[in-house]
């Protein structure tokens, strides 16, 4: 009787460890790509990866999103090959559809701090704030007479509502859209591993423009872009060793930045006078982006009493060049990270589909935003 009730309980506990709860789908409409990740959670805590994909557009990005049954068909195809469950989705407001700026405030008697802020946006906000939908994030409290500051998020609701409607004319249920800065925090607050009240700084490379974002505990301390992307740098190789971009850019993956004493390390054939070479070239273009990091981290201990950020995580584009946290690390003096926001997650569906090596920190905004709610199910 014993051993049957221990088969019993056995039974039961190998049936609650497979419940799971699934997340929504966290979707990217990015400047080249769609990037799209789900995850489910079971009962025990472990999270798994449900699905995910990165495809290119079928046609130019504004005239994709612009065409409802272009998008419904292509996002319908990927959710149906690639092992996405459910319709509900969380989505990254578009590039430029969302504009978020640092407000510095003080509460009157009795204020909250929604009435203080909106009270300055009316003064900020070309047109009647019922034409905008507005959100913010506070970064720093202090007492009644301290300043206050908070970074504001706002999009004209027009605009929101219509890209949300060709959404839900794709089959989807959106329970939420999100500024790229909450994905990547509530991203790396997860993955991070640092301590509680350390900063990091993240900064997301784009083929003409970048972000960076520092992240202090759990809050988005600022969120900026600068005029640096893979193209500036692109440019630099292709006239000095006259080819094309595309083909200076399979040089630089082929190659990498730096030769490794293993020339067959990571599926590279490199040659050590070519990544020399082309770690001379591009050299001079990367310090616009370190000039850029160093005043984020100077801003950063200005803001936290002395407290530089105790990391830098790497991501998009130019995450995917070889050797490239190796060369920021030693021009910034500090240690770089790239992370692959997909690495801790079980996942029996293979690899993204559309992904390529060194692709998945391209994921990590859809990553993201498909964590939202989880942690409220730990």
């Amino acid at each position: 009787m014993m051993s049957q009730l221990l088969q019993k309980i056995a039974r039961y506990d190998r049936f609650v460890s497979r419940r799971s709860v699934l997340g929504p789908i966290g979707i990217e409409f990015s400047m080249e790509k769609i990037h799209m990740v789900q995850i489910g959670m079971r009962a025990n805590g472990e999270k798994y990866l449900v699905g995910c994909a990165s495809a290119d557009y079928p046609t130019k990005r504004d005239a994709f999103l612009s065409e409802p049954g272009e998008m419904k068909a292509t996002l319908r195809r990927l959710m149906k090959q690639n092992g996405f469950s459910g319709s509900s989705a969380v989505v990254a407001a578009l590039p430029g559809m969302a504009r978020i700026v640092p407000v510095t405030y003080q509460l009157g008697k009795d204020q909250a701090d929604e009435d203080a802020i909106i009270k300055i946006m009316r003064n900020r906000i070309d047109g009647s704030l019922d034409e905008y939908v507005i959100d913010y994030l506070p970064i720093r409290s202090g007492g009644a007479d301290d300043d206050r500051l908070a970074m504001v998020a706002f999009a004209r609701k027009s605009d929101v509502i219509a890209f949300l409607e060709r959404l839900r004319h794709s089959g989807l249920s959106i329970t939420a859209m999100e500024v790229a800065p909450s994905a990547i925090n509530r991203l790396i607050t997860i993955i991070s591993g640092e301590d509680p009240g350390s900063n990091i700084l993240v900064v997301s490379t784009g083929y003409q423009i970048s972000f960076m974002t520092m992240i202090s505990g759990d809050r988005v301390l600022f969120d900026h872009k600068v005029n640096f992307g893979e193209a500036d740098l692109l440019f630099e190789l292709s006239e000095m060793l006259d080819m094309g971009q595309e083909e200076a850019r399979d040089l630089i993956i082929k190659n990498g930045l730096f030769a490794d004493e293993d020339p067959e390390k990571d599926g590279l054939v490199s040659r050590p006078d070519i990544a020399e070479g082309i770690r001379e070239i591009v050299k001079p273009g990367f310090m616009k982006l370190v000039d850029e990091v160093n005043r984020s981290l100077i801003y950063a201990a200005a803001q936290t009493h002395g407290k530089s950020a105790n990391r830098i995580y790497l991501l998009g584009v130019i995450s995917r060049w070889p050797g490239v946290d190796r060369l920021l690390g030693r021009m910034a003096n500090i240690a770089i990270t790239i992370p692959d926001p997909l690495r801790t997650l079980t996942n029996e569906n293979g690899p993204c589909s559309g992904g390529s090596v060194g692709s998945n920190t391209d994921m990590a905004i859809a990553t993201g935003l498909a964590l939202r709610g989880l942690d409220q199910h730990g």
